[in-house]
């Protein structure tokens, strides 16, 4: 569902198509950019221009858009006066985590989970302050190669079962896909339209608990894969010129475990780096998607604490 503002859109990246296409055949990368507005109108900018805050989605790699977020935040961003980036990626697993992040430096930014922290260290300049939401901050460790249950995934949403064909019709086209919507994460109605295949890979390789291995391409827990996982991980590239960094995460996370956060803050920390740590004590994984408003229980406490301390820098 498209964001409810007022937006103009840019195609900041063009990759050749693979599979069995067309020669010449591309598929673009979009970006939404929405301006601060008043009582309908927008904001005149400052001398300078306005900060701009750039969302990239999450969705683990293989779906997702760039109107994946929730309303309550690009409304905050807008009305502190920072202008709002969305942006699509290539999506795994025809795309490795390694070239998402190079195609995201062509925009020079990103503000969500792993792919906000990764552009505390490979892109330049530096963001300004990142705020990050249930990250991954490495993928070498035992919370993050396992196998999933349905249940962990959905939050109890039912999910039909799903074959080990898919995994392996998926791998077999090498089509880059990079949109797909995040309501095939939702119960289907009757007589609606199928389920993008990527939706239901996703879960099949969960369950099978070779999702990252996938999605980077090699196994990060091998001897001979470790200079090139370390060399992706946020964890291990924290240095002085990090970017202050605030750390949202729900305690009762079940797919992106807490230690991801509380293990980043250590390395934020040895490097006398900024950071806030926000955990929500029983809040499961997206529960910022959960929140209905600004208004609503809770969301002073975590998102608008997060973006109050990522004020402090811009």
């Amino acid at each position: 569902m498209a964001l409810p503002f007022p937006k103009t859109t840019y195609v900041y990246h063009r990759l050749k198509q693979r599979g069995n296409v067309p020669d010449e055949t591309y598929v673009d990368l979009g970006a939404d950019v929405y301006l601060p507005y008043d009582s309908g109108e927008e904001v005149q900018a400052p001398e300078g221009g306005f900060p701009v805050f750039f969302l990239v989605h999450g969705g683990g790699f293989c779906i997702g858009d760039r109107d994946g977020f929730p309303v309550h935040e690009v409304q905050e961003a807008l009305d502190r006066k920072w202008a709002v980036v969305t942006m699509d990626y290539p999506l795994s697993p025809a795309v490795k985590i390694v070239d998402m992040n190079h195609a995201l430096q062509i925009c020079n930014n990103s503000a969500s989970g792993y792919l906000t922290l990764a552009s505390g260290f490979l892109f330049f300049p530096r963001p300004s302050a990142l705020i990050s939401f249930y990250p991954a901050s490495r993928f070498d460790s035992p919370d993050m190669i396992r196998a999933y249950t349905t249940a962990q995934l959905t939050g109890g949403v039912p999910w039909p079962v799903v074959s080990d064909e898919i995994i392996d019709k998926v791998h077999a086209d090498p089509t880059i896909y990079v949109s797909t919507p995040f309501s095939d994460l939702l119960p289907r109605p009757e007589g609606a339209p199928p389920r993008h295949i990527q939706g239901d890979y996703l879960f099949r390789v969960c369950e099978t608990g070779a999702h990252y291995i996938n999605a980077l391409g090699y196994d990060p827990r091998l001897p001979e894969n470790k200079e090139k996982h370390d060399a992706l991980a946020p964890y291990f590239n924290v240095d002085a010129h990090y970017p202050p960094t605030a750390l949202v995460h729900g305690t009762a996370d079940e797919v992106a475990s807490v230690f991801q956060s509380t293990c980043m803050a250590e390395a934020l920390a040895a490097k006398n780096v900024a950071y806030d740590l926000i955990l929500i004590d029983g809040a499961p994984h997206v529960f910022d998607y959960i929140i209905p408003s600004r208004e609503a229980p809770g969301w002073k406490e975590s998102v608008g604490r997060a973006f109050d301390f990522a004020a402090k820098y811009v």
